[in-house]
């Protein structure tokens, strides 16, 4: 799984769906750090209830764009940040 598209495997998602249940089993809440609300809302399906979503640079970088843009509309926006 070490690479993006081992994250949607098939043997990552059956990892993922035995901690949550093995978490289920001991009475121990599970969870992840996710990077959209549209992750988190799969796993919250899933069961899982310790969610963080985006991140610090995340959510700074998204808002400098947010400001960047209402400035300077007719500039054409830019990467700040990736991952």
């Amino acid at each position: 799984c070490g690479t993006v598209e081992g994250l949607r495997s098939k043997v990552f998602e059956a990892a993922l769906q035995a901690i949550v249940d093995a978490g289920k089993a001991t009475g121990t809440p599970t969870g992840m750090h996710t990077m959209s609300v549209s992750a988190a809302e799969q796993r919250l399906k899933q069961g899982m209830r310790f969610l963080a979503v985006g991140s610090d640079l995340k959510m700074l970088t998204e808002r400098s764009q947010e400001v960047l843009k209402a400035l300077h509309p007719e500039q054409q926006q830019k990467d700040i940040a990736r991952y």
